[in-house]
């Protein structure tokens, strides 16, 4: 070790060499060599190193590769050290002697013309020992598939290289502790195409992992604008276009079929009451089951139809079966032809289309599906006037497994040559319906409860159907979800008496029967005082509720509630109103009646706040989705809120990614989670999410139906209705993910005192 020399210290001098050998060591050993008069020892390379964030050193970044549509440039030629290599052309070296083989970090590379001069690159080439390159005379244009921040990136050696790892510093990233087992995915904002065929974000959101963004803001150190903008060629999860959900620009579902396997498709069917029971679910299912796939496949064609009948949607079903050519070829899809003909009121053709079915070909039908063939070869033989074969079809078909439809008995009547009726108790198809008709007409006024949604669908929509019947068959169809809200208000139009004087009091003679409600309805539509318009929605509503469809009815009467304007002797109405105006999704509505009650109310004895924090759960672009929510919390408080709702309450809130407030989790805690409702199979919570991540929508749809199951959105178990709507708003369903978390709330939520 060299002897230090003494040197006399000053006491700041002293001070300063202590205080830099405690804070900075590598500072205080330069400070003592300069003492002793010895040179520093030289770090230059390593401080540009430490200069230069680790992003672009050249070692840390990966071999990127231009944009395939970029034009090469020219190159400007430089002098190369001396030293040729086997082939006799001269290899460049690096500072240490040794060669530079990286392929582009030597000086003598040639440099793009469209190159801009990079200082940071030109001191390390000077550093290394090398020649730094000049600076070009005029900066060239910016190419169109450059950053948006303007910054040029750099690849081996200075030259611009295409984007792309902006991906991998993302994964690269500290994984955000999640906060569920599945959140949303969470994509950034829309893509908007350059001129040049770069694609730019507008209004970039953070890009966080698959769990979607944190509740409480972004990130601490994640940029808002991304670095680089991707590529028409790069993968890139925007890029997919499905950032605003299923359907098209145009409003058509593009082809959701597309991969799905037939055999899937049929096993999901099986397992799923159609038509669905929640109208959020069903919206969705209407979608998909109309939607035509790009490629003619006759067996597709057959079980969209088959489902299509089991929605109660006959025609859709005929045109589903028009597309798949010959159906006499495969007996299962030429069974289906059958009865959708048969169905729909065209026997001639449905018989010759069941001519090909024999009983051999029966014999090799599936289970399920073989006493359907035989009840259709004996309608045929009643039509035909053969009653010795309907007889003995009749017996055959209870001996496959239709003993509980009323087709068999109705095929026995008519051998008999009796007329046939509806045994109290059995199920009665649209095939049974259409057997009943041989004998005459038919009552079904007891038959309802055990009708089928297609035939009390294809009743409903019978202009020349007995009115009691069709008024009876539209509001079960309307209950079911087989018709649509705009089709019950035609058949009550229909069908009303307009020499029928509505009376206000239950104590009428033709209290609780369709023609009454027909009655009301168009009272509601047509009057024109406000006062007693609202009465009669009121009354409307109270007979649907005791017919139990009332969730339809308060969608009729969204429109007529909405025409009424606030006035103070309407001000009992309000929240009747504001029901209706939630039912009917006009949420300006349910503003308008609760501010109305509150100003009506000062003592707060009919505050009516609580259904706006029910609004803020439904509505798709509320502002503020917490403001509210201070009132269920004295609600709850108060006992108002049971422990089924307030776990029904907070499952929504978690699966829907809003703030649960601590209130509202403590007093759900101080109960146990109902354990009640409806679970699909082992793994379907599992493969629907996985189908939510990839924003298949069929997939989505279908895992969902069988995961509410058959009662809705209010009969489905807490964990099956959380991952639903999680499912859903992750899918880029967000609108219908609301309306199902309204549906599973609405029934139980608690109403004004003084109502």
């Amino acid at each position: 070790m060299t002897q230090r020399r003494p040197v006399s210290l000053s006491f700041f001098t002293a001070s300063l060499a202590a205080g830099l050998l405690v804070a900075q060591p590598a500072a205080a050993q330069d400070f003592f060599d300069w003492l002793d008069g010895s040179p520093p020892k030289k770090k230059q390379e390593e401080t540009f190193k430490g200069e230069v964030p680790e992003a672009v050193q050249r070692d840390s970044l990966p071999e990127l590769s231009p944009p395939p549509d970029a034009v090469a440039p020219e190159p400007v030629a430089r002098s190369r050290p001396s030293g040729p290599d086997a082939s006799g052309e001269p290899v460049p070296r690096g500072p240490d002697g040794e060669a530079d083989d990286d392929g582009g970090g030597g000086a003598a590379d040639a440099v793009p013309q469209d190159s801009q001069f990079d200082p940071l690159e030109a001191r390390r080439r000077r550093v290394q020992g090398a020649t730094p390159a000049t600076a070009p005379a005029a900066a060239p244009a910016k190419p169109t598939w450059q950053n948006p921040d303007d910054v040029p990136p750099r690849g081996n050696g200075g030259e611009r290289y295409a984007p792309g790892s902006f991906e991998d510093e993302q994964q690269a990233m500290p994984a955000k502790p999640a906060r569920g087992r599945d959140r949303n995915q969470y994509d950034g904002g829309p893509i908007e195409r350059r001129p040049g065929g770069a694609a730019r974000q507008q209004a970039p959101q953070p890009h966080y992992p698959d769990d979607g963004p944190p509740r409480d803001g972004p990130r601490q150190g994640v940029n808002d604008q991304p670095r680089y903008a991707p590529q028409d060629n790069a993968p890139s999860r925007v890029e997919r276009g499905n950032l605003d959900g299923p359907q098209s620009a145009a409003g058509e579902l593009p082809d959701p079929w597309r991969g799905l396997p037939v055999a899937e498709l049929e096993e999901n069917l099986s397992k799923i009451d159609l038509p669905p029971r929640s109208p959020a679910i069903h919206g969705l299912w209407l979608r998909l089951i109309t939607a035509r796939a790009s490629s003619p496949d006759p067996k597709l064609a057959a079980i969209r139809a088959d489902a299509l009948n089991r929605t109660g949607m006959i025609r859709e079903a005929s045109e589903a079966l028009a597309g798949a050519g010959d159906v006499s070829a495969d007996p299962v899809i030429a069974t289906l032809a059958a009865r959708t003909a048969i169905g729909a009121g065209h026997s001639e053709q449905g018989c010759e289309t069941a001519r090909s079915l024999t009983s051999a070909v029966a014999a090799k039908m599936p289970a399920h599906m073989k006493g359907e063939v035989i009840l259709i070869a004996g309608f045929c033989a009643a039509v035909s006037d053969n009653k010795p074969a309907a007889g003995i079809a009749a017996d055959l078909a209870i001996e496959n497994g239709l003993q509980d439809h009323a087709g068999p008995a109705a095929l026995k009547a008519i051998a008999a040559g009796h007329k046939p009726a509806v045994e109290r108790g059995k199920k009665v198809s649209l095939l049974d319906y259409r057997i009943l008709q041989l004998g005459g007409p038919v009552d079904l006024s007891y038959a309802m409860p055990t009708a089928s949604p297609a035939l009390l669908a294809v009743i409903a929509r019978d202009e020349r159907a007995d009115p009691r019947t069709r008024l009876a068959a539209a509001e079960a169809a309307a209950g079911l979800n087989a018709i649509t809200i705009d089709e019950l208000a035609a058949a009550y139009r229909a069908n009303a008496d307009p020499r029928h004087q509505v009376e206000l009091s239950d104590a009428v003679a033709d209290a609780g029967q369709p023609a009454r409600r027909a009655a009301l309805f168009v009272a509601a539509e047509t009057e024109r005082t406000p006062l007693k318009k609202s009465r009669v929605i009121r009354a409307f509503l109270d007979e649907a509720r005791r017919a139990n469809f009332y969730w339809p009815a308060l969608q009729l009467m969204a429109g007529p509630a909405n025409d009424l304007q606030p006035i103070p002797e309407v001000g009992w109405f309000a929240e009747t109103a504001v029901e209706a105006s939630l039912a009917g999704g006009n949420f300006e509505g349910v503003h308008r009646w609760a501010d109305f009650a509150a100003s009506l109310d000062r003592e707060g004895r009919a505050d009516l706040r609580h259904w706006l924090a029910l609004a803020d759960i439904a509505e798709p672009n509320a502002r503020d989705r917490t403001q509210h929510l201070v009132v269920i919390e004295e609600l709850a408080q108060r006992g108002r809120f049971d422990a089924a709702l307030l776990h029904r309450l907070a499952t929504v809130l978690d699966a829907l990614d809003t703030n649960v407030p601590m209130p509202l989790w403590e007093a759900a805690s101080r109960t146990e989670q109902p354990s009640n409702g409806h679970l699909p199979d082992t793994g379907v919570l599992s493969q629907l999410q996985d189908a939510a991540k990839q924003r298949d929508y069929a997939r989505t749809v279908l895992l969902t139906m069988r995961t509410i199951g058959p009662n809705g959105a209010e009969g489905a178990h807490m964990i099956a209705l959380g991952d639903s709507i999680r499912a859903l708003k992750r899918a880029g369903l967000e609108s219908e993910a609301r309306r199902l978390a309204l549906e599973a709330l609405f029934p139980a939520w608690p109403h004004a005192t003084n109502s």
